[in-house]
C-alpha cells in the first residue's frame, strides 16, 4: 500500500482520507492546487464548459455547444450508426470514427489506427492514455467524473473532467488545455468514450 499516492496529492478521491479535499467543486478549493492548472484563488469561470447537447438519441447525433452557448461542434451517425462525423461549425470535419471491429479512427489530428490503440486500456485496465500532439495524456476515472491529466511520473496536472446528467455530457476544459491544443482531441475522446460502443478488441 502506498501512502505517498501522488494521485491522492492531485485531489482524487481517497476514501481513507476523510479530510480530503477532492469532493469539493472543481476551482472550489480552500487550498493552492498542486496540479498547476487551476487557480489559488477560486475562479470557475476560467473553466470553459462544452455540452453535448440535442442528443438523439446519444452523444452519436448531438451539437456541442460551447461558452455562452455557441454551437462549437456537430456529431453526425450514418443511418446505421457504421460511422460517426465530427465537424466543427465551419464544416470543418475533425475526425470520422468507423465503427468496424476493431473501431477505426480517420483524422487530419490522429494517425489513421483503431480506437483502442489511440486510447488503449493501462493499468489494471482502469484508465486510459491518449495522444495528442506527440504528448502522452491519461484519462482516469474520479468519482462520478472522468478526468484528462498529463501521464508519466510527475503529480499528475488536471487539464479537463466529463460528466454525465441524464442525457446531457459536459466537458469541463481548463485553459491551459485549450493553449496546448486539446479540445478538439478531448472533444473526440469524449465522444467515443461517452458512446457506448465497445472500443476494445
Amino acid at each position: 500500500m502506498y501512502t505517498n499516492n501522488p494521485y491522492a496529492q492531485a485531489g482524487w478521491y481517497n476514501p481513507a482520507n476523510p479530510h480530503s479535499i477532492n469532493n469539493q467543486p472543481w476551482g472550489v478549493d480552500s487550498h493552492p492546487p498542486t496540479f498547476g492548472i487551476l487557480p489559488s484563488t477560486p475562479n470557475a469561470g476560467s473553466i470553459l464548459a462544452f455540452r453535448f447537447s440535442s442528443c438523439n438519441p446519444n452523444v452519436l447525433n448531438c451539437v456541442v455547444n460551447g461558452p455562452k452557448g455557441y454551437p462549437y461542434f456537430n456529431i453526425t451517425s450514418s443511418p446505421h450508426f457504421s460511422s460517426t462525423t465530427i465537424t466543427r461549425s465551419d464544416g470543418h470535419v475533425i475526425a470520422i470514427i468507423y465503427w468496424s471491429s476493431p473501431p477505426v479512427i480517420q483524422s487530419s489530428l490522429i494517425p489513421h489506427q483503431t480506437v483502442s490503440q489511440w486510447l488503449p486500456l493501462h493499468g489494471q485496465q482502469n484508465y486510459r492514455t491518449m495522444t495528442a500532439n506527440d504528448r502522452v495524456y491519461g484519462w482516469y476515472p474520479r468519482g462520478s467524473h472522468l478526468c484528462l491529466c498529463s501521464a508519466g511520473p510527475t503529480t499528475p496536472e488536471l487539464y479537463a473532467r466529463v460528466s454525465r446528467s441524464g442525457n446531457e455530457v459536459l466537458l469541463e476544459i481548463a485553459p491551459e488545455a485549450i493553449q496546448l491544443g486539446l479540445l478538439e482531441f478531448a472533444i473526440i475522446a469524449t465522444m467515443v468514450l461517452q458512446s457506448g460502443k465497445r472500443i476494445d478488441p
